[in-house]
């Protein structure tokens, strides 16, 4: 019997097709065919708030929600591990459409875009891909998947127990996620999407 040769180099990114692994952005664009931006931040914050308040518990949606919301959050975060080093995005001039001497958002983008992001810097509105490599500076892929195991298990409990998780791994999480999500939002509408024009 011929031993058969297995590639460690996709062993993390275990949640992913094979499909998705050789192009991540077939993920973005599947995460928002799903669900809009504000809704999939809605839903993040109800997860983080079933962390946080004891009074959640009692009025759970259904289990499969929260679990079919943690495979995609997870899934989300594996593309981005490997869309970390790109910097594909078409990143405006500030003076055509997007960022004004202030680094503030200009209107010109805001009325081609559906929802505006409002968790990104000004850097990572420019360049959404700025996001993926910040979110890994603090947190490796793998402890995202260990945190977030914990944040389901967590979720799904009938019991509310504080200690299980610290501050910093509901915290900063949470606003890491919040990027991740704008950040494919942004990168799913100047890429992917056929209807918006740059």
């Amino acid at each position: 019997m011929k031993s058969k040769k297995i590639s460690t180099k996709n062993t993390l990114y275990y949640n992913l097709t094979e499909e998705e692994i050789k192009n991540p952005y077939l993920l973005i664009i599947d995460s928002f065919s799903w669900d809009f931006m504000p809704q999939q931040l809605s839903r993040l914050k109800y997860w983080r708030e079933l962390l946080l308040v004891e009074e959640y518990y009692e009025k759970r949606n259904c289990p499969a929600d929260l679990y079919f919301q943690y495979k995609m959050v997870i899934k989300m975060l594996e593309a981005a591990w490997l869309l970390r080093k790109k910097n594909r995005t078409q990143t405006p001039t500030p003076e055509s459409s997007l960022v004004s001497a202030q680094n503030e958002p200009l209107k010109s983008e805001d009325k081609r875009l559906l929802h505006s992001p409002t968790f990104l810097s000004p850097s990572e509105i420019l360049n959404p891909y700025n996001t993926f490599r910040s979110i890994f500076t603090e947190f490796h892929l793998t402890e995202y998947h260990d945190i977030l195991d914990r944040w389901l298990s967590e979720g799904l409990s009938s019991f509310y127990c504080e200690s299980i998780l610290e501050k910093k791994e509901v915290i900063t999480v949470y606003e890491n996620l919040q990027k991740l999500i704008e950040a494919m939002y942004l990168i799913h509408e100047r890429e992917l999407n056929e209807g918006y024009e740059s």
